[in-house]
């Protein structure tokens, strides 16, 4: 939208939507083959004005909700993503929290380099799995652990795969208030970590950045106050969606 078209009053208003409910970016970004320009979709929040939520789908063969959309505006969020990956019987592949309740205590060492995801409603972090495990929230209301790690203080993990082409979606940290999850065609780990480190259009420098799912269930989803929401349909089940609403 160009805003310099529109009258001051609607400028102004536009500005306090922005700010207050989140922002959604699309990115023109060289994550796509050979550097190749593809759209990254974001949704960036203050979480001083959001909760990050973890929305268990109770299994894989029979789900709690039919899909992201409906989950999504059944918890009243604003944007949203699919979760962390399922084992073959459809459990939690680490450790999962859900609204206080645990729903997976298995620890994933399948990858060295997950990370942890975890909001007590007033801190919230995400830290290298071991990292947090050393000091963890003594009463987590949401927690998903997840990978790989694409960055963590502010560098680029090593040995990430960079031949694997797959749509993505991750979360993003600045270290302070200012997060992100956003979603992305198809792309290796190592591109994206790069991008994201060193691209002067992601919204702000990022330290942390995780990995939330890959290939087929990747799905992204966002409200909008002035127009239609934005949904990339995830085309397989997930176990878990990563909702944001406001507080």
């Amino acid at each position: 939208m160009n805003l310099h078209c529109l009258p001051l009053t609607l400028v102004a208003m536009t500005m306090a939507l922005s700010s207050s409910f989140g922002q959604h970016l699309a990115l023109e970004l060289p994550v796509g083959y050979n550097g190749s320009q593809r759209t990254v979709h974001f949704f960036s929040f203050d979480s001083r004005k959001h909760d990050i939520l973890i929305i268990d789908q109770e299994g894989i063969s029979k789900q709690k909700y039919a899909n992201l959309r409906i989950a999504m505006a059944k918890r009243n969020c604003i944007a949203g993503c699919n979760g962390a990956s399922a084992t073959a019987s459809g459990s939690h592949e680490g450790l999962a929290v859900c609204d206080g309740k645990v729903i997976s205590n298995t620890f994933s060492t399948a990858n060295e380099q997950c990370a942890i995801l975890a909001t007590d409603g007033t801190n919230v972090r995400l830290e290298p799995s071991k990292e947090y495990l050393q000091s963890p929230l003594k009463n987590p209301e949401q927690l998903l652990q997840s990978g790989p790690l694409l960055i963590s203080d502010g560098k680029t993990s090593a040995k990430l795969n960079a031949h694997s082409y797959k749509r993505r979606t991750f979360i993003i940290h600045d270290g302070g208030n200012k997060w992100a999850i956003a979603y992305s065609p198809a792309c290796t780990l190592k591109t994206l970590a790069y991008t994201l480190s060193n691209h002067a259009k992601i919204p702000f420098k990022v330290e942390t950045a995780v990995v939330l799912g890959e290939g087929s269930a990747s799905g992204f989803w966002t409200k909008s106050q002035l127009a239609q929401p934005l949904y990339l349909r995830e085309l397989r089940r997930s176990r878990s969606f990563i909702g944001i609403a406001e507080k």
